[in-house]
């Protein structure tokens, strides 16, 4: 009842060995070349989520909003009228303006933190691409050590098949010559 094969060593074919070793090869590359440069980005992605960046983005917002009602205060402003009107015109402008900063500052808060995870996102879409570069490039290592080998039996297989034929002929070329 399966004994469990104690002493029996499985030795890896040369196409195992050669699809290891091309696999080292990428791994060894792709630390030195990608790992740095992706290290960095994501130092980049992390300083997206800072909160000078948010202020930031709360600025931009609130730099088209001052713009847009300073420019309807000033048509305000220009048109004139009586003193009451123009107050009651400005203290609700000041009212709304107030409003479309706080709503604008929400927004380009909120698309902060879009670009932020888009980083993210972006991130582990290029690791996935990385790795299923990796393991195609090993696979097509793997595919061309295959058959280099398989052809290298094919080849010695012909060669020992031709050796055997000759020396066959010399055995029935030497007997014939022994009967004669």
């Amino acid at each position: 009842m399966g004994g469990g094969g104690g002493g029996v060593k499985v030795k890896d074919s040369e196409a195992e060995k050669e699809m290891a070793r091309i696999a080292a090869d990428k791994w060894r590359q792709y630390n030195q070349t990608f790992v740095p440069l992706e290290n960095q980005w994501m130092k980049e992605i992390e300083k997206m989520r800072t909160s000078d960046q948010y202020s930031r983005a709360a600025g931009i917002g609130n730099v088209s909003v001052n713009a847009a009602y300073g420019q309807a205060m000033d048509q305000l402003v220009s048109q004139g009228g009586n003193a009451s009107k123009l107050n009651a015109g400005i203290n609700a402008m000041a009212s709304s303006q107030h409003s479309d900063r706080v709503n604008t500052q929400s927004r380009m808060q909120q698309s902060q933190t879009a670009r932020y995870f888009q980083g993210l996102s972006a991130i582990n879409a290029t690791g996935a691409g990385k790795e299923a570069e990796a393991i195609s490039s090993m696979y097509d290592g793997a595919q061309v050590a295959n058959k280099y080998n398989q052809q290298s039996a094919m080849n010695e297989y012909q060669d020992k098949m031709a050796n055997q034929q000759l020396i066959g002929m010399g055995v029935g070329a030497a007997t014939r010559w022994g009967i004669n």
